[in-house]
């Protein structure tokens, strides 16, 4: 399963497979069912389908960018979907993790190993498995071990800084015997601020998302009503089927298509210094 996780958090550097998607999809979800692939790929190409139908009325053209759609789904909205929400899911539960470990390392009469032991049973998916086969490599291991299994974990999660430096921090009261306490509330609020600031962040972006979506309905009604306040067959003929309609209509749906794919990566990219 690690091994699948890895190759799926390099996705966008080459082609993915389903059963690399179903890896990384229940590492904190449920495998991938029909439900998903309905809505990750539905809804670009109906999208595309609807606005080629209510320009062209054209029902080849129509299936043809339906199934533009659907490949559009199936190879880029479908995966950074997966990617998306495995991002979110396991950064909770890292953040669970450096809360209640923060809590429980506070006690100096609690071992660091009788620490992971309490803490394992909280955690859920990819990280649980994680931290079992740290507690695992540690009950027996030296200290040059002990350092090559937390530097393990710190490049697994290289992407989540403030996690990576509280399992430094974690090595070393592993190692000396020290904890900082100050040190680990520290980067707990930083993570926890980190949060705070992700969840005002995916809140804009829906605003965003939906405000995008009514223009789009509003679009259509523009031009539905501007296509039936003649009739069908006189918009076909007199504009539609003409040279400059087809050219027209054509860079329409260009447009479209580059506002949507747009609007879809601004929805994938998590970054908040994208915003």
């Amino acid at each position: 399963m690690s091994k699948e996780i890895k190759k799926i958090r390099k996705f966008h550097k080459g082609k993915i497979s389903i059963n690399e998607l179903n890896a990384i999809q229940t590492s904190y979800s449920d495998k991938l069912s029909f439900k998903h692939f309905l809505t990750y790929l539905g809804i670009p190409a109906a999208i595309f389908a609807v606005f080629t139908h209510i320009i062209f009325f054209n029902y080849f053209l129509t299936l043809a960018t339906m199934c533009f759609g659907l490949l559009y789904g199936l190879l880029k909205h479908l995966p950074n979907m997966v990617k998306k929400n495995h991002y979110h899911k396991s950064y909770i539960e890292r953040n669970r993790f450096i809360n209640n470990c923060t809590n429980l390392i506070g006690n100096e009469h609690v071992s660091f190993l009788s620490i992971l032991e309490k803490l394992i049973p909280r955690l859920n998916g990819e990280l649980y498995n994680d931290i079992t086969v740290l507690l695992a490599k540690l009950t027996s291991a030296n200290k040059e071990l002990a350092e090559k299994a937390f530097d393990e974990i710190v490049k697994k999660y290289e992407e989540d800084v403030i996690f990576g430096q509280f399992f430094e921090q974690l090595e070393t009261a592993h190692l000396e015997g020290r904890p900082n306490i100050e040190t680990f509330k520290e980067l707990k609020e930083q993570h926890n601020a980190f949060i705070l600031q992700q969840d005002e962040f995916q809140v804009e972006k829906g605003t965003f998302i939906t405000t995008v979506m009514v223009t789009a309905f509003l679009v259509l009604i523009i031009i539905g009503l501007l296509v039936f306040s003649y009739s069908i067959e006189i918009y076909l003929d007199a504009y539609a089927y003409t040279t400059i309609g087809m050219i027209f209509n054509s860079l329409f749906l260009v447009l479209i298509y580059l506002f949507f794919n747009r609007t879809m990566n601004f929805l994938y990219d998590d970054s908040l210094t994208t915003f």
